[in-house]
């Protein structure tokens, strides 16, 4: 069987989700502007929308703040996005597709580890912990933006970095809610 992403037209590609400013998302934008779609927008938060153009990125940018937190695609799909803001960017948010219930989560459920899983496995908390005890500032901030993902009915973590969490999800969710992380590491 061929990659599903062998068969994607990218001409059709007309938005691209830019979760935060970091160079492993933004720094290839303007190639990839060479060859989507003319009408390619960037969907971020404003606060990252001031920093992206030092990429050398061209397109306009729909900023998720300025348009009601949604954006309802040609085919009537509607995306609903999570500020999770300081997680760990000011505008940091992830994106919850309505009808998959997929939660693209940005960093935020990422793991670190050395034996990679594309799904997560026994073993993933632990690694999922290490990750964010080392990039979130704080219990407190993590606790507010589990709190949000509560209220959503959600089949599916996928995270940039790690593996797609598939089932116990308030699990994952409860773990990240009572993580000593940041600020509440520091000791004198």
């Amino acid at each position: 069987p061929t990659p599903f992403l062998l068969h994607l037209n990218p001409a059709r590609i007309n938005y691209i989700l830019v979760s935060h400013q970091d160079p492993d998302l933004c720094a290839s934008i303007p190639k990839f502007e060479e060859f989507v779609s003319p009408d390619l927008q960037i969907i971020t938060h404003s606060r990252a929308a001031v920093l992206l153009p030092h990429y050398g990125i061209k397109a306009p940018y729909f900023n998720i703040d300025a348009n009601n937190w949604q954006l309802t695609l040609k085919s009537g799909r509607v995306l609903k996005f999570v500020f999770t803001p300081y997680m760990h960017f000011p505008g940091s948010f992830m994106t919850y597709d309505t009808k998959s219930k997929i939660l693209f989560s940005g960093d935020v459920f990422g793991g670190l580890s050395f034996d990679w899983s594309l799904y997560a496995n026994e073993y993933y908390p632990e690694a999922m912990k290490a990750f964010h005890e080392n990039y979130m500032p704080s219990r407190t901030i993590l606790e507010n933006a589990m709190n949000k993902l509560r209220k959503l009915d959600i089949s599916m973590i996928a995270p940039q970095h790690g593996s797609i969490i598939n089932k116990d999800i308030d699990k994952y969710i409860d773990i990240l809610a009572n993580l000593e992380c940041g600020d509440y590491l520091l000791v004198d």
